[in-house]
Protein backbone atom coordinates (compact mmCIF):
# COMPACT_ATOMS: atom_id res chain seq x y z
CA UNK A 1 0.00 0.00 0.00
CA UNK A 2 1.40 3.66 -1.42
CA UNK A 3 0.68 4.90 2.60
CA UNK A 4 2.80 2.52 4.15
CA UNK A 5 6.14 4.50 2.16
CA UNK A 6 4.96 7.42 3.81
CA UNK A 7 7.71 6.62 6.26
CA UNK A 8 10.05 9.53 7.01
CA UNK A 9 13.10 7.67 5.13
CA UNK A 10 15.76 9.84 5.14
CA UNK A 11 15.96 10.13 9.06
CA UNK A 12 14.41 6.89 9.82
CA UNK A 13 17.62 5.01 9.03
CA UNK A 14 19.39 6.92 11.86
CA UNK A 15 17.32 5.07 14.90
CA UNK A 16 18.65 4.69 17.97
CA UNK A 17 20.77 1.41 18.91
CA UNK A 18 19.44 -0.48 21.72
CA UNK A 19 22.18 -2.03 23.92
CA UNK A 20 20.08 -3.34 26.58
CA UNK A 21 20.31 -7.24 27.35
CA UNK A 22 17.91 -9.67 28.59
CA UNK A 23 19.27 -12.38 31.18
CA UNK A 24 18.56 -14.75 33.25
CA UNK A 25 20.94 -16.85 35.14
CA UNK A 26 20.08 -20.47 37.79
CA UNK A 27 21.96 -22.96 38.40
CA UNK A 28 21.74 -24.75 35.33
CA UNK A 29 22.51 -22.41 32.73
CA UNK A 30 23.37 -18.63 32.18
CA UNK A 31 21.31 -17.37 28.96
CA UNK A 32 21.91 -13.64 27.46
CA UNK A 33 20.29 -11.81 24.53
CA UNK A 34 21.01 -8.68 22.62
CA UNK A 35 19.11 -6.67 20.37
CA UNK A 36 22.09 -5.54 17.64
CA UNK A 37 21.22 -2.86 15.36
CA UNK A 38 19.78 0.33 13.76
CA UNK A 39 16.77 0.90 11.41
CA UNK A 40 14.08 -1.40 10.71
CA UNK A 41 15.97 -4.72 10.23
CA UNK A 42 17.79 -6.12 13.99
CA UNK A 43 19.57 -9.05 15.23
CA UNK A 44 18.82 -11.09 18.18
CA UNK A 45 21.82 -12.66 19.27
CA UNK A 46 21.72 -15.27 21.73
CA UNK A 47 24.11 -17.13 24.32
CA UNK A 48 23.40 -19.91 26.62
CA UNK A 49 26.34 -21.13 28.74
CA UNK A 50 25.36 -24.27 31.02
CA UNK A 51 26.74 -24.68 34.28
CA UNK A 52 27.76 -28.28 33.75
CA UNK A 53 29.86 -28.35 30.47
CA UNK A 54 30.02 -31.55 30.61
CA UNK A 55 26.54 -32.46 30.26
CA UNK A 56 24.32 -32.26 26.72
CA UNK A 57 21.76 -29.85 27.20
CA UNK A 58 18.58 -30.20 25.38
CA UNK A 59 16.84 -26.60 25.02
CA UNK A 60 13.73 -25.67 23.63
CA UNK A 61 12.92 -21.89 23.45
CA UNK A 62 9.73 -20.30 22.36
CA UNK A 63 9.96 -17.31 20.89
CA UNK A 64 7.06 -14.78 21.06
CA UNK A 65 6.74 -12.25 17.75
CA UNK A 66 4.35 -9.70 18.53
CA UNK A 67 2.72 -8.10 15.72
CA UNK A 68 4.74 -4.95 15.15
CA UNK A 69 7.54 -7.33 14.58
CA UNK A 70 8.35 -10.25 11.62
CA UNK A 71 10.60 -12.72 11.01
CA UNK A 72 11.43 -14.18 7.67
CA UNK A 73 11.46 -18.11 7.93
CA UNK A 74 14.39 -18.42 5.45
CA UNK A 75 16.50 -16.55 7.97
CA UNK A 76 16.10 -18.88 10.62
CA UNK A 77 19.52 -21.14 10.69
CA UNK A 78 18.09 -24.82 9.94
CA UNK A 79 20.32 -26.09 12.60
CA UNK A 80 18.41 -24.71 15.15
CA UNK A 81 15.59 -27.03 14.09
CA UNK A 82 12.97 -24.10 14.11
CA UNK A 83 9.58 -25.07 14.51
CA UNK A 84 6.53 -22.62 13.41
CA UNK A 85 2.81 -23.20 14.42
CA UNK A 86 1.07 -20.47 11.68
CA UNK A 87 1.75 -18.74 8.48
CA UNK A 88 3.94 -15.10 8.71
CA UNK A 89 2.57 -12.66 6.59
CA UNK A 90 6.18 -10.62 5.97
CA UNK A 91 4.64 -7.79 3.94
CA UNK A 92 1.49 -6.51 6.01
CA UNK A 93 1.75 -3.51 8.32
CA UNK A 94 1.12 -3.82 12.13
CA UNK A 95 -2.32 -3.31 11.72
CA UNK A 96 -2.78 -5.85 9.97
CA UNK A 97 -0.50 -8.83 11.62
CA UNK A 98 -1.35 -10.70 14.43
CA UNK A 99 1.27 -12.10 17.10
CA UNK A 100 3.65 -15.16 16.21
CA UNK A 101 5.00 -18.24 18.12
CA UNK A 102 7.99 -20.60 17.44
CA UNK A 103 9.81 -22.92 18.60
CA UNK A 104 14.18 -22.93 18.51
CA UNK A 105 15.12 -26.50 19.48
CA UNK A 106 19.14 -27.17 19.99
CA UNK A 107 21.31 -29.74 21.63
CA UNK A 108 24.87 -29.18 22.53
CA UNK A 109 27.51 -29.39 25.15
CA UNK A 110 28.53 -26.22 27.10
CA UNK A 111 28.05 -23.15 25.21
CA UNK A 112 25.74 -22.29 22.29
CA UNK A 113 25.98 -19.18 20.42
CA UNK A 114 23.19 -18.52 17.04
CA UNK A 115 21.68 -15.18 15.80
CA UNK A 116 19.01 -14.72 13.38
CA UNK A 117 17.35 -11.08 11.96
CA UNK A 118 14.26 -9.36 13.33
CA UNK A 119 12.02 -6.85 11.46
CA UNK A 120 10.10 -3.76 12.59
CA UNK A 121 6.23 -3.26 10.93
CA UNK A 122 5.70 -0.63 9.31
CA UNK A 123 2.64 1.32 11.21
CA UNK A 124 -0.24 3.04 10.43
CA UNK A 125 0.32 6.74 9.09
CA UNK A 126 -0.54 9.66 11.48
CA UNK A 127 -1.22 13.24 11.34
CA UNK A 128 1.29 14.60 14.30
CA UNK A 129 3.26 11.28 15.54
CA UNK A 130 6.87 11.06 14.48
CA UNK A 131 7.48 7.69 16.53
CA UNK A 132 5.75 4.71 18.40
CA UNK A 133 7.81 2.39 20.83
CA UNK A 134 7.26 -1.60 20.00
CA UNK A 135 8.22 -4.04 22.70
CA UNK A 136 10.02 -7.47 21.65
CA UNK A 137 9.36 -10.16 24.99
CA UNK A 138 12.15 -12.57 26.02
CA UNK A 139 11.51 -15.77 24.97
CA UNK A 140 11.02 -19.05 27.40
CA UNK A 141 13.24 -21.87 27.59
CA UNK A 142 12.33 -25.62 28.54
CA UNK A 143 15.42 -27.76 29.58
CA UNK A 144 15.77 -31.42 29.18
CA UNK A 145 11.85 -31.19 28.03
CA UNK A 146 11.54 -30.76 32.04
CA UNK A 147 11.47 -27.53 33.96
CA UNK A 148 10.24 -24.56 32.02
CA UNK A 149 12.12 -20.86 32.95
CA UNK A 150 10.80 -17.21 31.59
CA UNK A 151 13.22 -14.54 30.21
CA UNK A 152 11.33 -11.71 32.41
CA UNK A 153 11.60 -8.19 30.59
CA UNK A 154 11.54 -6.79 26.96
CA UNK A 155 13.33 -5.23 24.41
CA UNK A 156 12.23 -1.75 22.87
CA UNK A 157 12.53 0.34 20.09
CA UNK A 158 11.58 3.21 17.88
CA UNK A 159 9.57 2.81 14.74
CA UNK A 160 9.12 5.77 12.83
CA UNK A 161 5.66 6.98 11.47
CA UNK A 162 4.32 8.15 8.20
CA UNK A 163 2.69 11.58 7.89
CA UNK A 164 -0.52 11.81 6.98
CA UNK A 165 0.33 15.52 5.39
CA UNK A 166 3.07 14.04 2.77
CA UNK A 167 0.10 11.36 0.85
CA UNK A 168 -0.30 14.38 -2.02
CA UNK A 169 3.44 14.39 -2.55
CA UNK A 170 3.60 10.79 -2.49
CA UNK A 171 1.15 10.35 -4.91
CA UNK A 172 2.62 12.80 -7.37
CA UNK A 173 6.07 11.46 -7.04
CA UNK A 174 5.06 7.84 -7.86
CA UNK A 175 2.45 8.74 -10.39
CA UNK A 176 5.67 10.70 -12.23
CA UNK A 177 7.48 7.98 -11.39
CA UNK A 178 5.73 5.41 -13.24
CA UNK A 179 5.05 8.25 -16.40
CA UNK A 180 8.96 8.09 -16.61
CA UNK A 181 9.33 4.39 -16.63
CA UNK A 182 6.28 4.01 -19.14
CA UNK A 183 8.18 6.24 -21.72
CA UNK A 184 11.40 4.79 -21.29
CA UNK A 185 9.87 1.42 -22.06
CA UNK A 186 7.71 2.53 -25.06
CA UNK A 187 10.82 4.59 -26.16
CA UNK A 188 12.83 1.31 -26.38
CA UNK A 189 10.11 -0.49 -27.73
CA UNK A 190 10.21 1.72 -30.77
CA UNK A 191 13.72 2.00 -31.27
CA UNK A 192 13.89 -1.44 -30.87
CA UNK A 193 11.54 -2.07 -33.68
CA UNK A 194 13.07 0.35 -35.75
CA UNK A 195 16.55 -1.45 -35.66
CA UNK A 196 14.78 -5.33 -36.02
CA UNK A 197 12.84 -3.07 -39.36
CA UNK A 198 16.00 -1.96 -41.25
Amino acid sequence: MIVHFLLPLLFSLVLSQTTKILTLENSIFTFSRELIGIGFIKQLHTQIIMKNPTEKASITLTEFIPYKWWIDKEDIPKSLNPEFNSLIDTESPSSDSTNHTFTINIEFYGKYEFSYPIHMRYDDPSYDVLYKTISLPGPQIQYNQGQVFTVNGEFQAQVPVGQIKHIPIVVMGTILFELIVVCAIIFAANKFTHHISK
